[in-house]
């Protein structure tokens, strides 16, 4: 009897985890030339890297960054596009930028008060980052303005793989495990999930497995099965109720629609 029932409850986890609950559909495509794309804001601005220079298409026109003396490009986060954050990781620096595009600010953390080393930056709320700190291993809130950590996770020792944030919650994707943590730095939900890309749009979160598996997880933690469109796809981002990807030649624009 308690076997059935064990199998009773795994048929329904199952059913419930991988159910076609989201399906996507074309609902537009266009010519990009770039040679990276970063993503979308809420204002529907594209982010993008071409011959080293850091694009924002606005309304029809351009607008640029460039500093190629600190490298390359690694990570834009436009949670708030008037204070543009630019991660350049090989120089262990954290550029600024207002909604022009010009330099507001910026940090080396080779100069910094604890000199550390970060593998990952994304923007917290007010004048505070999201730092995953490789020297030691933790997941950080820092306080730029007043150059002080504010909160730490405990030490994490697998491996993490990418990192993105609102201005209250961070997301990590590790090698075994996809961890939501709050603003003092603790976990408050943890996905026992392999990983390989995912995106944030406010509380929700479109996720990729390394088996190729797409989920939408809500922010009571309910996972979602999502029929994705059979295309290559590598990175991709979400705005609002759309799913922008980029082959190296077309931008294409998919409405996720719930079934």
């Amino acid at each position: 009897m308690k076997k059935l029932q064990a199998l009773f409850v795994l048929i329904l986890i199952s059913t419930t985890l991988f159910a076609q609950e989201y399906s996507t559909e074309l609902f537009m495509k266009k010519p990009l030339k770039a040679d990276k794309f970063h993503g979308v804001d809420q204002k529907d601005n594209l982010y993008y890297v071409r011959k080293g220079n850091l694009i924002k298409l606005y309304e029809g026109e351009e607008l640029e960054f460039r500093d190629l003396q600190l490298g390359e490009i690694f990570y834009v986060d436009y949670l708030n596009p008037l204070r543009l954050l630019v991660f350049y990781k090989e120089a262990n620096t954290v550029v600024f930028l207002d909604n022009r595009m010009n330099e507001l600010d910026r940090i080396n953390f080779n100069f910094s008060r604890n000199n550390s080393n970060f593998d990952f930056v994304t923007m917290a709320n007010d004048n505070s980052i999201w730092t995953f700190n490789v020297d030691v291993n933790e997941l950080q809130v820092y306080n730029h303005r007043r150059k002080s950590v504010l909160a730490r996770s405990i030490p994490l020792y697998d491996e993490v793989l990418f990192q993105k944030s609102n201005f209250n919650f961070c997301y990590l994707a590790t090698e075994n495990s996809f961890i939501k943590f709050n603003i003092y730095g603790s976990i408050l939900h943890q996905f026992q999930l392999k990983v390989k890309h995912f995106d944030i749009y406010k509380n929700r979160v479109l996720l990729k497995t390394v088996d190729n598996d797409y989920f939408l997880a809500n922010r009571n933690h309910e996972l979602f099965s999502v029929d994705f469109p059979e295309i290559s796809v590598e990175d991709f981002f979400l705005n609002d109720e759309k799913i922008y990807i980029y082959n190296g030649e077309e931008l294409f624009i998919y409405t996720l629609k719930k079934n």
